[in-house]
C-alpha cells in the first residue's frame, strides 16, 4: 500500500484578483515579474504596480525562473528579454517549441527536424541533434543529462543530446491531437498527457527501465483541450489544465491518484502557469500557486493550494523541503560530461538569506532585470519580535489551538465513498444503440432490468436479476407494433413495465413469463396525437401515470389514472418537455430553457429560467430541485434549486457533449453522476451547494446508462449505501457503493436509518383523488449487531515508564552539606 500523502487533504482557495488592460491568451510568472500576452503583444507587470508593454509576434513563451528573465520564440527567431530590450539569440523559420535546462544556462529548440541547444550566455550553439519526427513538446531531466521529446507520430523519445544517442523510443498516446511530456525531477520517471483513440484525454506515467508500455495510464475525461501538466517538483504534484477548461485537476506525481476537490471556475481558461515556489506563503501553508487567465477577463485570477494545519505559526519543514534557486554548473562543465542538480535554498523565513541563497556567479547575466529583493530585513525584525514576546506567543499559540479544535469542519461521513462494479451479465447482442435522446434507457427493480433491443417495431429486453451469467443470441422482449421512445418498470408492481411509443400510445404490459416474447399489452390507451416522448410512475401513488408529447406543435402532459384508464389532467405547454418529475401533488418540468412547477390538477405554480444552453435532465432530491443541462458555451452545469425555485447554487462541470443522469439517495443526501458514453461516477453532497465527494473511475468500458435498486436492498454487513446495474455496450455489470468503515462488526446506525420502502405504495389512486393523506412505510435495516452509536470507547492510558536516577556518592556528599 502506498503511504498516504501529506497534501491528501489540501484545498484550493482564490486570492485577490490581478487587474490586467486587456485579456490575455498566455501567462508565465517568475514571481516578481508577471507576463501575459494579448494580440500578440507581451505586456509585462512587476509587483502588480508598474506596467511595462513590449511588441513581439511570438506563439511560445517560457519563463527561466532561475534568472528572472523571459524566453520568447516564435517562427522565425528566439530572443531573450531583459527589462529594456530583447536579444534575438537565434533566428530561423520553423520554431516549434523550446525548453530550458534546469541545471545549466542552456535552451534548447526544436526545428523541422532537428533540435538545437545554445548557450544562453553567449548566444552560441552547443548540440545539434536530428531528430525523426516533427516535434510538438519536450522536456528536460532536472540534473541536465537526458532531454525527452514527443513529436507529431505519437512516439515518446529520450535523447541524450551531449552523446547525439537516441537512449529509449516507445508510442505513447494515440490520438490524433497533440501530447505533452513532463520529466519529473530528476527521476527516471515521465509523465505525459495526451489523447486516446477514442478521443479520451488521458495522462500517463513511464519508466526508463521499462519503457515499452507505461507503468499508470489513467483516463480523465473526454474535453477537447490538449492538457497542459504543470510539475510542482517540491510536492511531486502536477496541476493539469487545458485551454477551454473550467476546471483545475492536481494528481499525486507517483501514483496518479487523483485529488478529489478539483477547482471549478464558472468560465473557461485561457491560459494557466504556476508561480515559483520562493513567492509561496509559507507561514500559512501555501503549497503552490497558479496564475489563470479566464476567457474575455480582465483579470488574472490568482488560485492557492493550502495545506490545513491546527496552527500556522511556525515554518513546517515537512511540506517545504529546499528549493531549487541557481544552476548547478557551468556551460562548459556541462560540456565535458558533468551532471549536476540544480542549487537549491531554504524556504524557512528564518533562515538568513546568507545561509539560504546560494547562486552560482557563473549563472547571472549582467544584462537581467533587476528582481525585488526578498524582504531579509523583515525577517530578521520578525524573529527578533517573536523572542522578545514569547510567552505571548505562547499563550497565542494555545488559544488558536483551541479554536481550531471548535472550528473543525464537519466531514461528510461519505466523503471516502467507494464504487465497486462487476460483470455478471456478459456477451450480450442486439442492444440498441438508437436510443432517444430523453430517455434513460434502462431501469431495473428487484427481478429484472430492462433495456432497448435492436429490431422491426419497438423492442424492450427484459432479463431476470437472478439469472446471472452468458446472454443468449436471443433475449425474449416485450414487442411494441411501433418504435418505442421511453419505458419504465413499475415501482410498486414488480411484473408490469409502462411504455410509450411513436404512434402516440401509451401501453402496459404485464411481464407473466420470460420463456417466449411478450406481444399483447395488458392496457392499452392512445394517449396523444403524436409521438410520446417520455412516461413516469408517480413515486408513491399506485397506477399514476404522467406522459409528454410535442402533440404536433402543441405539447402537453397528461396525468393517467391506469385503474380506469381515463385521463385526470391535461396540461398545456409552449415547449416541449425534455424530462419531468412526480412528487406528491406537484409535477417538476424541464424544458429546454426553463423549470416549472405544476400542481396535479394542471394550475401553474411557478415557472423560472434554467440553462442558458439546453436543459436535459431535472430530479426532486429531498427538500431541493437540481437541474442538470449546458451552459451557453457548452459546459455542462448543474443548478440547485428551492422548493421555491429560488437558484441556491450552480456548478460549472466541464465541456464534455455527453448527457449526465443524475440519482438521488434520500438517505445519504448523495447526488450521483454518471454521463452516457463516460467511464466516470461522481459523487455529490447537498447543503445549499454541490459538495463534490468522490467519484469512481470505471476500468476500460464505457457506460450506457446506470440504475438503482431500493435502499432495502443493499448489503448492511458490507456497509453498502447504493446497489444497482451498469448498463455497457456488450454486457451489464453489478453496480455497488460502500463507505469504508474499520469497525465492520458493528451495525452503523448513523448511516443506516429506517429507509422508505418505495416498493410499497403511500396511496392508491381512489384516495389520491380524494385529498387523503399519505401513510409512507419504513423499513429498519438493523442486521442485529451491536450499533456503533452505543460502544463505549475506553481510552487506555498509557503510564510514562518510571526511570530511576543513581545517585553518586559525591552527590549524596553534596546534597547531605
Amino acid at each position: 500500500m502506498f503511504k498516504p500523502s501529506k497534501f491528501r487533504n489540501a484545498v484550493f482557495k482564490l486570492g485577490d484578483p490581478i487587474q490586467i488592460q486587456q485579456p490575455g491568451d498566455l501567462v508565465i510568472s517568475c514571481g516578481d515579474w508577471i507576463y501575459y500576452r494579448h494580440s500578440q503583444t507581451i505586456h509585462c507587470k512587476q509587483d502588480l504596480t508598474s506596467q511595462q508593454e513590449w511588441s513581439i509576434s511570438h506563439n511560445v513563451q517560457l519563463m527561466d525562473t532561475s534568472n528572472d528573465r523571459l524566453v520568447t520564440a516564435d517562427q522565425a527567431s528566439v530572443s531573450l528579454w531583459t527589462e529594456t530590450q530583447p536579444q534575438v539569440l537565434f533566428s530561423a523559420p520553423g520554431i516549434e517549441s523550446i525548453a530550458c535546462n534546469p541545471a545549466v544556462d542552456v535552451i534548447s529548440l526544436s526545428l523541422a527536424d532537428t533540435i538545437q541547444t545554445f548557450d544562453l550566455q553567449t548566444g552560441q550553439p552547443v548540440f545539434t541533434l536530428a531528430h525523426p519526427e516533427k516535434v510538438e513538446n519536450m522536456s528536460w531531466k532536472h540534473d541536465g543529462q537526458y532531454q525527452v521529446t514527443v513529436s507529431k507520430d505519437n512516439r515518446l523519445r529520450v535523447f541524450d543530446i551531449r552523446s547525439q544517442d537516441a537512449l529509449q523510443s516507445t508510442v505513447c498516446h494515440t490520438g490524433i491531437k497533440p501530447s505533452r511530456c513532463q520529466w519529473l525531477g530528476a527521476s527516471d520517471t515521465i509523465l505525459t498527457t495526451g489523447f486516446s483513440k477514442t478521443r479520451d484525454r488521458e495522462v500517463a506515467l513511464w519508466d526508463l527501465r521499462q519503457f515499452d508500455k507505461p507503468i499508470k495510464l489513467q483516463r480523465l475525461d473526454t474535453n477537447v483541450g490538449v492538457l497542459e501538466p504543470l510539475y510542482d517538483v517540491d510536492t511531486n504534484l502536477v496541476y493539469i489544465c487545458g485551454r477551454g477548461d473550467t476546471s483545475v485537476k492536481w494528481l499525486d506525481a507517483q501514483t496518479l491518484e487523483m485529488s478529489q476537490m478539483p477547482f471549478v471556475h464558472k468560465s473557461t481558461f485561457n491560459a494557466f502557469t504556476l508561480v515559483p515556489k520562493h513567492k509561496m506563503d509559507v507561514i500559512k501553508c501555501e503549497i503552490s500557486r497558479l496564475l489563470l487567465i479566464p476567457n474575455n477577463s480582465n483579470q488574472i485570477l490568482q488560485l492557492s493550494n493550502f495545506v490545513p494545519r491546527r496552527q500556522y505559526l511556525d515554518f513546517q519543514s515537512d511540506l517545504f523541503p529546499d528549493t531549487y534557486c541557481g544552476f548547478g554548473m557551468t556551460v562548459e562543465e556541462y560540456r565535458s560530461g558533468k551532471n549536476t542538480l540544480p542549487l537549491k535554498k531554504s524556504l524557512d523565513p528564518t533562515v538568513s538569506s546568507s545561509a539560504t541563497q546560494s547562486v552560482n556567479p557563473s549563472s547571472v547575466s549582467a544584462n537581467l532585470p533587476v528582481a525585488v529583493n526578498p524582504p531579509t530585513a523583515d525577517t530578521h525584525h520578525h524573529v527578533e519580535s517573536r523572542e522578545e514576546t514569547k510567552e505571548e506567543k505562547e499563550q497565542e499559540r494555545k488559544v488558536s489551538e483551541k479554536l481550531a479544535k471548535l472550528n473543525l469542519p464537519k466531514h461528510s461521513p461519505y466523503r471516502h465513498v467507494l464504487g465497486q462494479s462487476h460483470i455478471k451479465y456478459d456477451s450480450m447482442q442486439g442492444q440498441s444503440s438508437n436510443v432517444n435522446v430523453d430517455s434513460h434507457g434502462f431501469d431495473c427493480n428487484a427481478k429484472y432490468f430492462a433495456f432497448f433491443l435492436q429490431g422491426s417495431g419497438g423492442r424492450v429486453g427484459i432479463w431476470p436479476v437472478d439469472k446471472t451469467g452468458r446472454f443468449p443470441p436471443r433475449i425474449n422482449c416485450i414487442m411494441s407494433p411501433s418504435d418505442v421512445n421511453d419505458f419504465k418498470l413499475s415501482p410498486f408492481d414488480l411484473n408490469q413495465l409502462a411504455l410509450v411509443c411513436e404512434d402516440g400510445k401509451l401501453h402496459i404490459y404485464e411481464i407473466t413469463s420470460l420463456d417466449q416474447d411478450i406481444n399483447e399489452p395488458k392496457i392499452s390507451i392512445n394517449a396523444h396525437n403524436g409521438r410520446i416522448t417520455l412516461v413516469q410512475y408517480h413515486p408513491s401513488v399506485r397506477d399514476l401515470v404522467a406522459t409528454t408529447s410535442a402533440e404536433l406543435g402543441e405539447p402537453t402532459v397528461k396525468l393517467w389514472n391506469l385503474k380506469s384508464k381515463s385521463v385526470l389532467t391535461t396540461i398545456a405547454l409552449k415547449e416541449k418537455i425534455v424530462s419531468m418529475q412526480l412528487i406528491g401533488n406537484r409535477v417538476i418540468l424541464l424544458d429546454k430553457s426553463n423549470v416549472s412547477i405544476y400542481s396535479t390538477d394542471g394550475k401553474l405554480i411557478k415557472s423560472v429560467l434554467a440553462h442558458e444552453g439546453r436543459g436535459v435532465r431535472v430530479l426532486v432530491c429531498g427538500q431541493y430541485i437540481v437541474t442538470v443541462g449546458f451552459s451557453k458555451g457548452s459546459q455542462r452545469e448543474l443548478l440547485l434549486f428551492s422548493p421555491t425555485l429560488e437558484q441556491l447554487s450552480q456548478l460549472s462541470l466541464d465541456n464534455a457533449p455527453s448527457v449526465l443522469i443524475p440519482y438521488y439517495d434520500p438517505d445519504t443526501n448523495l447526488l450521483v453522476l454518471s454521463g452516457k458514453g463516460e467511464s466516470q461516477m461522481h459523487f455529490y453532497e447537498l447543503d445549499q451547494q454541490f459538495v463534490h465527494l468522490n467519484r469512481h473511475q470505471f476500468p476500460q468500458y464505457p457506460t450506457q446508462a446506470v440504475s438503482f435498486l431500493p435502499k432495502k436492498y443493499c448489503d448492511v454487513n458490507k456497509i453498502e449505501i447504493l446497489r444497482g446495474f451498469r448498463l455497457c455496450p456488450n454486457h451489464v455489470e453489478t453496480l455497488s457503493v460502500v463507505v469504508p468503515r474499520l469497525k465492520t462488526e458493528f451495525f452503523q446506525d448513523d448511516i443506516y436509518n429506517p429507509t422508505l420502502d418505495t416498493e410499497k405504495p403511500s396511496l392508491e389512486i381512489d384516495q389520491f383523488l380524494k385529498g387523503e393523506k399519505p401513510h409512507f412505510h419504513f423499513v429498519d435495516l438493523d442486521n442485529g449487531k451491536p450499533k456503533l452509536s452505543e460502544q463505549v470507547v475506553v481510552v487506555k492510558k498509557q503510564e510514562r515508564p518510571k526511570i530511576e536516577k543513581q545517585v553518586s556518592e559525591s552527590d549524596q556528599k553534596q546534597a547531605v552539606f
